[in-house]
């Protein structure tokens, strides 16, 4: 009797985490493929004159490919936005298969690979201890994310921190447009900070180059999502972040008059806002994207 109910409660519970796609939705492999066709096409249009005017044709190509209305595209993809884990999932798939097709191509694609593979300790290592990926929206509280990270005893006056990300934008229509921030908190309790604004799909980076005369506290920052609310999609996907700590090497000294524009904080000390030491970055090519010729419908 008593494994009966427990089997009952489980099948209640597998119920009860299927989420069935109401009818019209269009499914995961074939949202896949229309919104991969879709980001090379929008792609295609940027090289041309008239941009808004060929995304607008391209689409409509795309549409018509796959044999879907405009109305039932715009239907699935509020599902979808509705549910973000599954949207995510099909960017996931759609993402690596770019970076596939690029790599074929002999396109460097992406600093994400490189900044992933280092560990949380060295000269150059990779502090980021939270999520993998974050959405964004404008309903409610969802239009931010904010997150902390606490200066450990490897933390040196002088290092540099890169806040790397990767964003995706999903808007049916309207500008997009979002704020990202980083900042470092010193042990006195003065803040100097950066800001980068982000306006389309692609890598970003924020970075700053602390004080060398005074130690750091903690490093935090946020995304900051400006959009109002539409009864349309409008999600911003920021993927693969990652925080970089570089020491600066033992052998610089410290200039004897410095130059930069600095930060002043109540106990005297001035925070020098420069360049990033990345002696291991400088050495790699910066990447250059590639349009991926538009791949027609096999017959």
């Amino acid at each position: 009797m008593k494994k009966a109910v427990v089997l009952f409660f489980l099948l209640l519970l597998l119920v009860s985490c299927h989420r069935k796609q109401p009818v019209g939705v269009i499914s995961e492999r074939d949202m896949q493929a229309i919104l991969y066709d879709y980001h090379l096409a929008k792609a295609m249009a940027f090289q041309t004159d008239s941009v808004e005017y060929y995304k607008r044709y391209y689409f409509l190509e795309v549409l018509k490919k796959y044999h879907t209305s405009e109305s039932s595209f715009e239907n699935s993809m509020l599902w979808y936005s509705q549910h973000t884990d599954l949207l995510y999932k099909i960017y996931d798939k759609i993402n690596k298969q770019l970076n596939r097709e690029s790599m074929a191509l002999g396109v460097i694609t992406s600093d994400s690979h490189y900044y992933s593979s280092l560990s949380n300790v060295g000269d150059t290592a990779n502090i980021w201890d939270g999520r993998s990926y974050f959405v964004l929206s404008p309903v409610g509280f969802n239009n931010r994310f904010t997150f902390h990270i606490n200066a450990d005893s490897t933390s040196r006056p002088g290092d540099t921190y890169l806040w790397h990300m990767v964003s995706k934008f999903v808007f049916a229509e309207g500008q997009r447009d979002a704020i990202f921030n980083m900042s470092v908190t010193y042990v006195n309790d003065s803040v100097q900070s950066v800001n980068v604004p982000v306006h389309g799909d692609g890598e970003f980076k924020c970075e700053l180059r602390t004080a060398e005369n005074v130690d750091v506290k903690s490093i935090q920052g946020f995304v900051f999502l400006k959009s109002s609310y539409f009864n349309r999609p409008k999600l911003l996907f920021v993927t693969d972040p990652a925080m970089i700590r570089f020491h600066r090497p033992a052998s610089e000294s410290a200039p004897a008059e410095r130059t930069e524009q600095s930060i002043p904080d109540s106990s005297g000390i001035s925070l020098p806002d420069s360049q990033a030491l990345r002696p291991e970055l400088e050495k790699r090519p910066m990447p250059h994207l590639k349009p991926i010729p538009f791949r027609k419908r096999r017959s």
